[in-house]
């Protein structure tokens, strides 16, 4: 499995586990944010879920869109996270892209790679719309048997991106 990456509370280290909000209580999630900014479309995040992704701008993303009050974003961290055994199930908001985001009942923290990631508005959708279309790309070219090479996005023998 490549790299996982995890953007979210701040206050993690190595060895130390990230549990969904069903066991720590946390309030205020990417669902219940998009719903206070009245964000069209549902967010169907699972709340007995951790979220991990093996794009590591798009976790960035998340780290600076993290709210301790659902108001007040900013200053997550940014985690290089693993994931125990076969827990690891497409996210149900990027169905129709497996290969780039998961839903899973917990992650081990291995790094922190960045502490109080800023909230980036203006950059978090060019970034969302980047990582998007290169996973879609890699999607494509992999039902047609090429395995393009883009951005920060480097396609393996598989198809899937490294």
């Amino acid at each position: 499995m490549n790299e996982l990456w995890h953007g979210g509370a701040p206050g993690r280290e190595p060895g130390e586990l990230i549990l969904p909000p069903t066991e720590t209580g946390l309030q205020y999630t990417r669902a219940d944010v998009s719903a206070i900014e009245q964000v069209e479309g549902p967010i169907l995040q699972r709340r007995d879920r951790v979220y991990v992704t093996k794009d590591r701008e798009l976790a960035q993303v998340f780290a600076g869109g993290w709210s301790f009050d659902g108001v007040t974003q900013g200053w997550g961290w940014l985690y290089l996270v693993e994931v125990e055994g076969d827990l690891l199930e497409p996210d149900d908001d990027l169905a129709s892209l497996p290969d780039v985001s998961f839903q899973t009942p917990r992650a081990r923290v291995l790094r922190v790679w960045q502490r109080d990631v800023k909230p980036m508005p203006s950059r978090s959708g060019l970034v969302l719309t980047h990582v998007l279309h290169d996973w879609s790309v890699a999607k494509r070219a992999k039902q047609e048997g090429a395995f393009p090479v883009f951005g920060n996005h480097e396609s393996d023998a598989s198809g899937g991106a490294r």
